[in-house]
Formats: C-alpha cells, structure tokens, sequence
C-alpha cells in the first residue's frame, strides 16, 4: 500500500492496544490505518449539495444535467470545458478559472474522447415523469380535491417526479402543496424532520391526497402521521414509488405505489450487456424503467369524502366488511 510500511503497521497496532486513539482527526495516522472517519449519513452526494449551496450563495450558478464532452487546455491548465445540456442536447463552451476533477486529467481527457471504452458506458433510468402522472391519475379517480407532494432535496429524479405529478394534478384544476425539507442538513435527520414534517401535513387541508417521491420517504409520511394522529387513509392517502413490496407490506398501513418495470428493464439491460461484450454494439444506451401500474394497499384504499362521519362511517364498513354490522 502506497506510504504504508510493514513498521508503521505494527507501531499502529501495538499503540492501539495501549492507548486507542478516538479523535477522527488522526493527523498523524497513515490513510490506510485509520479506523475512524466521519461519512455522509446519506452518502458522498451531501457534500456536493453542500458545495452547491454555497455557490448559489456567493452569486454563482450551478448547471445540472449538463455532460461535460470536451476540455481545451494549455498543458496542465483547463482554459475551457465543452458541457452539452442533457434535457436539450444544446452543447456549449464554458471558460474556466479553475476546474476540479476527481481523476487525474489525462485520464478524463481520455475517458471523454469517442473510441475510449470508458466513454460507451449505457445507463438505466426510471421515467419518473411518468411515473408522478399514474400516481396522480390514481389519486384524482378517488376524487380528491386537495393534493400534496413530499420529497427529498436535492435529487433531481425527486424534482421530476414533483413536476410530473404537479403538472398532472395542475392541468386538472388543482393546486399542490409541495413540502420543503429543512436547508440545513442537520435538521434533515429523520430524528429531526420527522416533527417538522408531522406539523406540516397537520395543516393541510383534509381529506388530501399525497404523493411521496418513493416508497421509503412514503413510510416516513407515514410515520409523521402516526405521530401526528392523522388517519390514513381517510384524512391522507398516502403513494409512493418503485413497490417496494417488504417496504410497503410492513408500512402500517401498507403502503400503495406506482410498480416500475424494472424486470423488464433488468431484462434488457442483460441483453444490452450481451450486445456490448459480442461487440455488436458500439454506442452508449439509455434504457429506463416505464411505470406498470399502481400497487393499490390500504393507503389509498378510500374515496374523498369531505364529510368527516361519512368518511369513518365508510371506512369502518371498509375494515369490517365481513362481519355482521349492526346499529
């Protein structure tokens, strides 16, 4: 291992016996012995949306999905960066006063050139566009007229799928509540969000229907409205995304979503893969999930009814339906 000797090892070793070092510092510890580190609670991207945060706030600008293709340099200095937009496919070139890559430059360089094998890499993706429509349709045929979405900062397939199903329950005469999750990424710990979260559904208007931008932040709707003793589904039909179905069984109640074809798209990615390694395909794929249908679960098992005695009265012939009710 690159600057680890056989001494500095075993020096490590016998100091950690007598004296464990608990700082996360460790200044003077070879990389490759350290023990303790501090992570992301929700993995590397925070610390990209702490960096973009920052720029926004001294005045800059930060363009998502824009690929860079091209750079024009001056021996070991980046003068220049060709990026193509991904949603219109407009390519540009951006001038560059400093210009940070997490691999050495040469081999950007040559990752981005055309015949490099590490330029045909093919991707999988989810239409989450039209995904947030079906759960949309889905909440609009139970005939809500109050509509909600909960999703999480800074993930791009999360803002789609807010304005797929905002655009949907739009065009169909409503307005929707969007959730904003805290700014600071302390106080996104669930530990923490959960009250905020709780205080916010609390205040929507009643009965609603909300959409989650995937199953595991549908469960801690869920969980916010337990905590908050509003009832799902009478006061707040709750739908999530990718089915996951140990997810969504075990959410109280069972969470409903929108199934994505993702066997479907593990199929053709198999296919694709076999393709590429028979050379019978040179260019790079997309291939993406399409929503199947809605996984419908006790969460949106209801019709909006805004009177409060007929919305328990049909719920509880709901839950008792194969018991002789009497008056």
């Amino acid at each position: 291992v690159k600057g680890l000797s056989v001494t500095s090892a075993i020096t490590h070793a016998l100091k950690s016996i007598v004296r464990r070092n608990e700082s996360v510092e460790q200044k003077n510890v070879e990389t490759s012995l350290i023990e303790r580190f501090l992570y992301p609670r929700l993995g590397p991207g925070q610390m990209w949306e702490t960096v973009a945060r920052k720029v926004t706030k001294a005045g800059g600008e930060v363009h998502l999905r824009h690929r860079v293709v091209g750079l024009r340099r001056t021996e070991n200095r980046v003068q220049a960066a060709q990026v193509v937009d991904q949603d219109t496919g407009t390519a540009r070139w951006i001038d560059c006063d400093a210009f940070v890559s997490t691999i050495p430059l040469n081999a950007l360089e040559q990752q981005l050139k055309p015949d490099d094998p590490l330029s045909q890499f093919s991707e999988v993706a989810s239409d989450s566009n039209s995904a947030a429509k079906m759960a949309a349709e889905h909440l609009l045929e139970r005939g809500f007229r109050h509509y909600a979405f909960v999703g999480v900062a800074g993930r791009i397939w999360s803002q789609r799928r807010e304005h797929g199903f905002c655009e949907s329950i739009n065009t169909a005469g409503f307005a929707v509540d969007v959730y904003r999750p805290p700014r600071a990424a302390r106080d996104r710990v669930w530990g923490r969000e959960q009250a905020v979260l709780a205080e916010w559904l609390r205040n929507l208007p009643k009965p609603v229907g909300l959409m989650a931008c995937h199953d595991d932040r549908g469960r801690e709707v869920l969980e916010a409205c337990r905590s908050a003793n509003i009832r799902v589904p009478e006061e707040i039909a709750v739908i999530g995304v990718d089915n996951d179905e140990l997810l969504c069984e075990l959410a109280d109640p069972p969470l409903s979503s929108v199934v994505l074809n993702a066997e479907g798209v593990g199929y053709r990615a198999a296919a694709l893969l076999d393709r590429m390694m028979r050379r019978r395909l040179r260019k790079p794929r997309r291939l993406v999930a399409e929503p199947l249908y809605v996984a419908t679960r006790r969460s949106t098992d209801i019709v909006a009814i805004d009177d409060p005695e007929v919305a328990a009265a049909l719920g509880f012939m709901h839950d008792h339906a194969a018991e002789r009710i009497q008056v």
